[in-house]
């Protein structure tokens, strides 16, 4: 029994670890083919996934999340939310230009910064191999047990 949870946690891993790569390949591919250019800051949204008390919404709860508008080749304009959202206000305000890349066909559209781009891979294969590890301890473990 306990040896089947390391091959559950071991294939959790490997998902993980292989959800990072392919986010890592989508990231390298949008840095090589997208389209750089300046993104506009036109909005701050605020979301609440907190409770609501009688006395309103606890001001911890907020969390704020930043919408950018760019210029496509065609001329038409594009807006995208930021991947992140955050309890604190942003550095930028609206009205602030950061860089973005984006897919041509405006499928993908990330601020141009290693931690747009990168820390979602970097995270999501980090926690798949600290799985397979633990995975294969567990299996390593009760092999010699039976």
């Amino acid at each position: 029994m306990k040896k089947s949870k390391g091959y559950i946690l071991m294939c959790i891993g490997l998902g993980l670890a292989g959800l990072g790569l392919l986010e890592f390949n989508i990231s390298r591919k949008l840095v090589k083919t997208g389209i750089k250019t300046e993104a506009r800051v036109v909005d701050i949204v605020e979301y609440n996934d907190g409770n609501n008390s009688a006395s309103g919404v606890h001001r911890n709860d907020i969390e704020y999340k930043l919408v950018y508008e760019y210029t496509d080749r065609s001329g038409s304009p594009v807006r995208f939310k930021s991947k992140y959202r955050s309890k604190f206000h942003s550095r930028e305000k609206i009205g602030d230009t950061v860089k973005i890349i984006y897919h041509p066909n405006n499928i993908t559209q990330r601020i141009d910064s290693f931690w747009d781009l990168y820390f979602d891979p970097i995270v999501s294969w980090a926690m798949g191999l600290i799985a397979c590890i633990f995975g294969s301890r567990i299996i390593r473990r009760f092999k010699y047990d039976t």
